[in-house]
């Protein structure tokens, strides 16, 4: 009695495993979406998304600009694409180049503005870094600004203003409202 007992546990077992084997097979990338980068990129086709995109380019006074990020979509109407952890690098007349980092932007459709989101960081080939959560990027001009809360950063000390500041062409900032200055005092 009991071996045929323990044969008919072990029948319903097996028949079950198979069972949820089956199951698995077609169930599986509904659970568990594949995370190569074929899965990626056709899911970036649907949403037609472009996947590391990277503009080079020189401006109308023969400076190098560069933009690119993980990730652009066009949004709306088409006035805007929107950038993920977007990059971009750009060279004064002088020959400081600035690297502006974020974690979102969006590029107007002309190629001309750029508005950078989320833990914006500028830093400058001579030391100095700008941090806000906020910057609007004058690709034509070569000028920045922002109205929200800017800390500059450097060898020299530290600044925060309150209410942002502008960059102009030169990289020379005017730090708006209630500022705040500490000087590293070497004797």
């Amino acid at each position: 009695m009991t071996v045929v007992r323990g044969h008919y546990l072990l029948k319903n077992f097996l028949l079950f495993a198979v069972l949820l084997i089956i199951v698995s097979f077609f169930a599986w990338p509904h659970i568990m979406p594949s995370d190569t980068p074929h899965a990626r990129a056709v899911a970036a086709k649907k949403l037609n998304v472009v996947i590391k995109p990277k503009i080079k380019s020189i401006d109308k006074n023969g400076r190098p600009y560069g933009i690119e990020a993980d990730a652009a979509q066009r949004e709306g109407s088409g006035e805007e694409t929107y950038l993920v952890n977007p990059k971009g690098e750009l060279e004064s007349a002088e020959g400081r180049i600035f690297n502006a980092v974020s974690k979102t932007g969006n590029l107007s459709e002309d190629g001309k503005s750029l508005k950078l989101k989320g833990d914006v960081a500028i830093e400058t080939s001579d030391g100095y870094t700008l941090d806000s959560q906020f910057m609007d990027v004058d690709l034509e001009t070569k000028t920045a600004t922002t109205t929200t809360h800017v800390q500059g950063t450097s060898e020299q000390g530290t600044i925060n203003a309150d209410e942002g500041m502008d960059m102009d062409q030169e990289g020379v900032v005017t730090f708006k409202g209630k500022t705040h200055l500490v000087m590293n005092i070497e004797e």
